[in-house]
């Protein structure tokens, strides 16, 4: 079995947005963790390939979390649902070819980050 690049990527990703967010806003040390529980969920099953759709979605959940975490404080509670939402993501019947799926869910991270940083933290309940 050989590790898949569209698994790889997306633990990048998840590292590559979080890290800095938690650079910028150092009270927010705690994402981190879920970060890493969301690694597993990536990792675990690391020789499958995610697909593009997926690899997609996952991106946009992690940076569109990273950037209300690094803007706010309060945001950081984004990263449990980030958890959460890779893992379904992860485990999804969604196909790797599901492009516009994935848009979809980029939109939605996208709106919930701006409200939370629209808000100044005070609407982090969007994400659930």
């Amino acid at each position: 079995m050989t590790i898949k690049a569209s698994s790889l990527l997306s633990l990048v990703v998840i590292w590559a947005a979080m890290v800095p967010a938690v650079i910028v806003n150092g009270d927010a040390w705690w994402t981190l963790i879920f970060a890493f529980l969301a690694s597993g969920a990536v990792g675990i099953g690391m020789w499958r390939r995610l697909g593009i759709a997926r690899l997609l979605a996952i991106a946009a959940v992690w940076i569109s979390t990273a950037f209300a975490v690094a803007a706010e404080d309060g945001a950081a509670w984004m990263a449990i649902f980030s958890f959460l939402a890779t893992g379904a993501i992860v485990y999804s019947a969604m196909r790797r070819t599901a492009v516009l799926l994935s848009v979809g869910i980029a939109v939605a991270w996208g709106v919930t980050a701006a409200a939370v940083i629209q808000s100044d933290g005070d609407a982090t309940w969007i994400s659930i």
